[in-house]
C-alpha cells in the first residue's frame, strides 16, 4: 500500500476528481469536497457507492470537482512543480549557509 495515492494525482491531471478514504498521505492529494470527496476509513462501499451517485447525478457538482482536481494536479501534484519547488528550496539553502560561512 501506499501512503500517498500516486493514482490519485493521476487522476486529477484528467480533471477527475476522486473518491477515498480520508487517512494517511490522501488528503495531500484530495480536498475533501473541493477535489474530490473524502470518506472515513470505516465507510463501507454503499456509502462510497452514495456520494459518488449523488454527485454524477449533479453535473455542476461534478464540473466542479473536476475543474479543482486538475488546478490541484497543476499547482501541486505534478513532478515538474514539486521538481522546481525543491529545486528553490535547496538553492535559497546552500545560499543562506554560504553566507553564514564567509
Amino acid at each position: 500500500a501506499e501512503a500517498f495515492g500516486c493514482v490519485l494525482a493521476e487522476a486529477a491531471s484528467f480533471a477527475l476528481p476522486s473518491f477515498a478514504t480520508n487517512v494517511g498521505g490522501i488528503p495531500t492529494a484530495v480536498k475533501d469536497q473541493l477535489s474530490g470527496i473524502l470518506l472515513p476509513p470505516e465507510a463501507g462501499a454503499e456509502e462510497f457507492a452514495t456520494q459518488i451517485k449523488n454527485i454524477f447525478l449533479n453535473e455542476e457538482r461534478y464540473l466542479e470537482l473536476a475543474k479543482a482536481a486538475h488546478n490541484e494536479y497543476l499547482e501541486n501534484l505534478n513532478w515538474s512543480g514539486n521538481t522546481a519547488r525543491l529545486l528553490d528550496f535547496v538553492t535559497h539553502r546552500l545560499s543562506d549557509n554560504q553566507q553564514k560561512l564567509s
